[in-house]
């Protein structure tokens, strides 16, 4: 699988990061499998510290997509996370921060702003 990753640091405590990965297969999946892979995406990101907070099922144009939140590092680190499934790609968007309101206030404005492009070099 190749995944692409970009943060950008704002300060010491806040990021904000997208990444992107390349499924090697090309199937065409059901909405409960693909709910099955955005399921085990979000509790590989919670790992072993992390606490759910939140979560919603989201759509971004008519791809399925989930966003939740979390505080991970014992509660000093809150963690948005948006995650997206589009054929055989899954991006990911994160933003965090040191607490859940540095984060809420700042990371909508991001987090609204990925959009999908139709592309034939994107393909």
């Amino acid at each position: 699988m190749l995944v692409r990753q970009y943060y950008s640091e704002l300060d010491r405590v806040t990021a904000y990061g997208i990444s992107v990965a390349d499924l090697p297969i090309t199937n065409t999946f059901s909405e409960e499998q693909i709910q099955i892979m955005l399921e085990a995406g979000r509790d590989e990101a919670l790992g072993t510290d992390g606490k759910l907070v939140t979560e919603r099922r989201i759509t971004l144009d008519s791809n399925l997509g989930r966003e939740f939140d979390m505080e991970t590092l014992g509660g000093k680190a809150f963690v948005k996370v948006r995650v997206y499934f589009v054929q055989n790609r899954i991006y990911t968007l994160t933003a965090v921060g040191s607490s859940r309101e540095r984060v809420s206030t700042n990371a909508s404005r991001f987090l609204n702003s990925f959009r999908l492009i139709d592309s034939s070099t994107n393909k």
